[in-house]
């Protein structure tokens, strides 16, 4: 099995810029550099295992996969494409988190 295409939903592309803005500001640039990179990678490995996620218990095609210690990327597997929906910081508030996170 090769690589399938992936896509970014606006959201998850906002949502991503978001997170790298925020560290670049109030980390540094190499701190946001590294969430770029440790983010695309991650992203290219579903592309080639795109099962490599945790399944929703709720939906059986959406997945989350860790990111950093403090990111989830939310993805969904439909027509044999992968389309990433959103990331998620594990530091929301509960409300808005994942139910499975808290």
């Amino acid at each position: 099995m090769g690589e399938i295409e992936i896509i970014w939903s606006p959201e998850a592309r906002a949502r991503f810029e978001e997170i790298y803005n925020y560290l670049w500001e109030k980390w540094s640039l190499r701190v946001a550099n590294n969430f770029k990179e440790e983010t695309l990678s991650q992203v290219d490995l579903l592309a080639l295992y795109p099962y490599m996620g945790i399944p929703i218990e709720y939906r059986l095609d959406l997945y989350k996969r860790l990111l950093t210690s403090h990111n989830y990327l939310y993805y969904l597997i439909h027509d044999g494409r992968i389309i990433i929906i959103d990331i998620i910081d594990t530091r929301q508030e509960p409300a808005t988190s994942d139910k499975e996170d808290e």
